[in-house]
């Protein structure tokens, strides 16, 4: 709610508070990762947060109107660079700006999206909805040092039209991307194996398979099943690595992410499909179809309502649910 109520207040110029932060979790009010999108996000977009410490459970956030174009952001620590990214270039770009930024913390880290599916699945995604992001990595980081860093750019949004995304996916494969940083390059070449072994398992062709090892300042590994058809299919299922867990056991939950939405014939996994929600709320709207109606997805799907006054409609097809999003 956070995030996306950050990228809502700085486009739209209207001041926020957010209150009862994490409320019923064992530790309530945000923790580093969250401090740290708020903090860059005030930072880069001439902001102003009140409340922004770690334990708070409120948060009152005034967005600025001058974006810095060169941005540079430490977390310090290994919270997560893409959702920091995420957050901050959309909401750039939806308002008719554009900027670099260089960010350094964790690449892959636990509850946020893997670097390889930003820029493999999110990043497409939103070009289709006329949101030009890019990002490169530089360098990986894992918990608990961090020090990765990613260098992104954003473009000024298009002018928004009804977009959907119902296509059902082909026969293309899905194409698998198996990192592993200070750690011998087998642990990756085995989460691969696995990923690629399940998929077949479950009925799909197996497409393009990279396997890289890389220096980080902690180990680590992360994978990325995918599957993305420009324009249409937008569709990616990641894992990463903890101490205790075996290569072939991450690579086999990234299959299973993807296997669900592309047996079912989904164009938006469950995931990106709450992502997209305040891109499209803010160009035209649109429509998509993905394979679970997640409590992510009807969150910011009424956070885009009531920051938009735009209509909604989860309906049931099947084993899908189609997402419709029509302005006003």
């Amino acid at each position: 709610m956070l995030r996306t109520s950050l990228i809502f207040s700085f486009v739209l110029g209207e001041e926020i508070e957010v209150f009862n932060i994490r409320a019923r979790r064992d530790s309530p009010g945000l923790r580093p990762q969250h401090l740290a999108v708020v903090n860059a996000f005030a930072s880069a977009t001439g902001g102003h947060a009140d409340g922004a410490k770690v334990g708070s459970d409120t948060i009152r956030f005034s967005p600025g109107k001058v974006v810095d174009a060169d941005i540079e952001i430490d977390v310090g620590t290994a919270g997560s660079v893409t959702l920091i990214l995420q957050t901050l270039l959309s909401a750039i770009s939806l308002k008719g700006l554009g900027a670099e930024a260089s960010v350094k913390g964790g690449t892959d880290t636990r509850w946020s999206p893997t670097y390889d599916y930003v820029e493999n699945v999110f990043e497409p995604a939103a070009l289709a909805l006329g949101v030009p992001i890019y990002t490169g990595v530089k360098r990986r980081g894992y918990y608990p040092a961090g020090g990765g860093l990613v260098h992104g750019r954003c473009h000024p949004a298009s002018k928004g039209s009804y977009v959907t995304f119902d296509r059902r996916p082909s026969d293309n494969g899905v194409n698998i991307y198996s990192v592993c940083g200070n750690l011998p390059e087998s642990v990756a070449v085995r989460q691969a194996e696995s990923a690629a072994e399940k998929l077949r398992k479950a009925g799909a062709v197996i497409g393009a398979t990279s396997v890289q090892r890389v220096e980080s300042e902690s180990p680590g590994t992360s994978i990325l099943t995918s599957h993305v058809e420009p324009g249409m299919v937008f569709l990616g299922g990641d894992a990463i690595g903890e101490r205790g867990v075996r290569a072939e056991e991450v690579g086999a939950a990234a299959a299973s992410l993807i296997a669900s939405p592309l047996a079912k014939g989904a164009s938006v996994d469950r995931h990106l499909a709450d992502m997209l929600v305040p891109l499209m709320a803010l160009q035209g709207g649109g429509e998509m179809v993905t394979d679970e109606e997640t409590q992510h997805l009807k969150t910011n799907l009424e956070l885009a309502a009531t920051f938009t006054r735009c209509e909604y409609e989860i309906a049931k097809e099947g084993e899908l649910f189609r997402v419709r999003i029509t302005k006003r």
